[in-house]
């Protein structure tokens, strides 16, 4: 049997900080419409965020964008940059990229897990030192009680 233990937060952080997980951390992906075709965005990886001596940025790395699968080769349905230098440094307060949808996800796992597509995966690696992250693997509910939940068992400790 696995018991696992309640986790004793601050108040005043926030668990996802904490943890660092949560909707901005490295390597989960972004796009960036294109105003003259919206319906295949740009895809970014978030690489870094620097809020560290008044500094307010979100570092990305681009990685490539859906095409209309009509006129891309194979049908893939998406176009890897291969550009090293393809970096985009966004102050928080105008940041306007968004989590891919479900849609893009699920099409951006096909093409990563593509075995052809694996050196392609490494060298994103290589530049930016993290991997893809597709979807989060932890979420909270505030306001909840601990009784309610069903899968986690809880154990008090004497310090």
């Amino acid at each position: 049997m696995i018991v696992q233990e309640s986790i004793n937060f601050e108040r005043g952080i926030d668990p996802k900080r904490a943890l660092e997980v949560g909707t901005y951390i490295p390597g989960r992906l972004f796009k960036m419409k294109d105003s003259y075709r919206p319906k295949y965005p740009n895809i970014y990886i978030l690489v870094d965020t620097n809020t560290k001596d008044s500094k307010k940025y979100r570092t990305y790395f681009y990685i490539g964008r859906f095409v209309d699968s009509k006129n891309s080769l194979f049908g893939q349905g998406f176009s890897f940059s291969g550009n090293a230098d393809s970096w985009n440094v966004q102050s928080i307060e105008s940041d306007r990229f968004e989590p891919v949808s479900l849609d893009e996800e699920r099409k951006l796992n096909a093409i990563f897990s593509d075995p052809e597509n694996e050196s392609t995966m490494y060298k994103i690696h290589q530049i930016t030192n993290i991997k893809p992250i597709l979807r989060e693997s932890v979420s909270f509910q505030r306001g909840g009680e601990e009784k309610k939940n069903p899968n986690i068992q809880f154990i008090k400790r004497k310090i």
